[in-house]
């Protein structure tokens, strides 16, 4: 069958233009970026959650373990019975030599690479009639040690992660 001379110009053919398909692939491309960009961010963000956590769990392992040691200035042998000397600082290298030597001390987990008690501080009451009913003070109060110590603990990971915490213990004596 003939078709009549007015149909001859014109294009009706079905499909799509090269511009049409360039433009879907470069739509397409830009929608693949950003979703592979959201999945680094996630990724790296997940990758630091893990380790604030392991960081957070190690810390909170230690600073437990070193609550339920029993009270120290009975309790070790290298130290005198009563480790606080009036006016006098703790001395940390001899609690941790003796921590070390208690037979159910923390074992840190193989990421730990350090574990230690940095700073130790005494409970100083304040005057009578004082706002405030006292401070922890890195020296010994007048009256020798008044049943309560603060530990400051640090652990470092291997990935150089470090946190420190604070722990107080408390001598169960009345």
């Amino acid at each position: 069958m003939l078709r009549p001379h007015t149909q001859l110009g014109r294009h009706d053919q079905a499909g799509f233009t090269l511009i049409e398909v360039l433009l879907a692939l470069v739509l397409t491309s830009v929608a693949i970026t950003a979703i592979a960009a959201g999945m680094l961010t996630l990724m790296r963000s997940s990758t630091q959650t893990s380790a604030q956590q392991r960081l957070q769990g190690a810390l909170t392992s230690y600073t437990e373990s070193l609550k339920a040691l029993p009270y120290y200035s009975q309790q070790l042998a290298p130290l005198p019975a009563n480790p606080c000397v009036a006016g006098q600082p703790a001395d940390v290298p001899a609690f941790q030599a003796a921590a070390a030597g208690w037979a159910d001390r923390w074992v840190p987990p193989d990421y730990v690479t350090t574990a230690e008690v940095t700073n130790i501080e005494f409970w100083t009451p304040s005057a009578p009639g004082s706002a405030s009913m006292g401070t922890f003070t890195t020296t010994c109060p007048a009256g020798g040690d008044l049943g309560a110590i603060r530990l400051t603990g640090r652990v470092v990971l291997s990935d150089g992660g470090t946190s420190t915490g604070q722990v107080v213990i408390r001598d169960p004596r009345p």
